[in-house]
């Protein structure tokens, strides 16, 4: 029966024209997840602010919790039911593995020129700001 649907799962991704299911799934799953912590952050900010308790149910779960899951849930299976959606995913995926990637040393490379540029640039900033902090205070006494 597992086989089976991952056999209807095929079949759905083909319906899409889908090329890269499990890489759109993950996008999916994440978003789903985005949503549903945005969401348990906002309900409970909401009913904070509103100073509403915001109940357990069943003793395990707040109520901001239930929501965060539902909302996630229901993101996900719109976003898997919208065409646009599952292409626009698919084509990403597969414009990503067009990409050329930077090898390990190139990225090392990359990263410390960045790095080395970011303070040779902080420290100049920092010696205009005690020079001209040491004119201001010299031209005001």
């Amino acid at each position: 029966m597992v086989h089976g649907r991952s056999h209807e799962w095929a079949k759905y991704g083909q319906w899409f024209g889908m090329q890269h299911q499990r890489q759109v799934l993950l996008i999916f799953v994440a978003l789903s997840v985005l949503t549903g912590i945005t969401l348990n952050a906002a309900v409970a900010s909401l009913l904070e602010r509103l100073s509403v308790v915001d109940y357990s149910l069943l003793g395990i779960f707040p109520g901001s919790a239930l929501a965060a899951v539902v909302g996630g849930v229901g993101v996900f299976f719109g976003l898997l039911r919208n065409p646009a959606a599952v292409a626009y995913a698919d084509e990403v995926v597969d414009e990503m593995s067009k990409v050329t990637w930077p090898s390990r040393d190139e990225a090392v490379r990359g990263a410390t020129t960045v790095v080395l540029a970011s303070l040779f640039m902080a420290a100049l900033i920092g010696g205009y700001d005690v020079l001209w902090k040491t004119i201001a205070l010299y031209l005001y006494r």
